[in-house]
């Protein structure tokens, strides 16, 4: 019996084999450039109050950001730790070509709800249909989808991201004492991640956008 079971075994290896080489030649490879860029855990920033400061809990640390670009979308996934069901904020700065514009993308997960805008520049909102943002608190990941028509069909793309939480304005909405007039009165609350970013200043923190470094450049797929 344990020469067939050899045998076997060693038919089941060929058959892995060749089917890992063909998803490694012929899936990611030939349809899809993909780059990931890690970033360091624990730099993330309380939003309350004009003073930076780093907070112990990990909800929204940024692990890492991929972007994927094939003939298309543009992907750009944003691995982070403990994500919950409150309000998810990702702002995700998208550059095309050496001269191409710059897009800005922002997404909002809360509980049930996703909402996804972009604009061209700081203030030229964008309509074109298939923008969306994912969420998988389960999984640890949020992601911005961006057809690249929208992009204007770069060659190439660079990409940055950043990742806050904040309590769900829904359940807010739903809680029969809230009061729109003194609650939240004393600024932002939650907390914010810069991917590539290990330490926030005052000027940033307080600055009118939000500082993203770009990733390396991603070709077409």
């Amino acid at each position: 019996m344990s020469m067939p079971s050899r045998a076997l075994g060693a038919r089941i290896l060929g058959v892995l084999s060749v089917l890992l080489a063909v998803v490694l030649t012929t899936g990611q490879g030939a349809y899809a450039a993909s780059k990931t860029v890690r970033d360091a855990t624990g730099d993330v920033y309380s939003l309350t109050g004009d003073t930076p400061t780093k907070v112990s809990g990990p909800s929204g640390d940024i692990t890492s950001v991929t972007t994927t670009h094939t003939r298309h979308t543009v992907r750009i996934r944003v691995q982070a730790r403990h994500l919950n069901l409150d309000q998810t904020l990702l702002v995700a700065k998208v550059k095309t070509g050496p001269t191409g514009p710059s897009y800005f993308f922002n997404g909002t997960a809360d509980i049930g709800m996703r909402m996804a805008l972009m604009t061209k520049g700081q203030a030229h909102l964008i309509v074109c249909p298939g923008i969306s943002m994912r969420f998988r608190p389960a999984r640890g990941y949020v992601m911005a989808v961006i057809p690249r028509t929208c992009l204007g069909d770069p060659r190439w793309v660079q990409a940055g991201a950043a990742l806050a939480t904040t309590d769900s304005i829904i359940k807010t909405l739903a809680d029969d004492n809230f009061d729109p007039m003194s609650d939240g009165s004393d600024g932002s609350t939650g907390t914010v991640d810069i991917a590539g970013v290990g330490t926030i200043s005052t000027a940033q923190m307080n600055a009118p956008t939000v500082p993203l470094p770009l990733g390396p450049r991603v070709h077409v797929g």
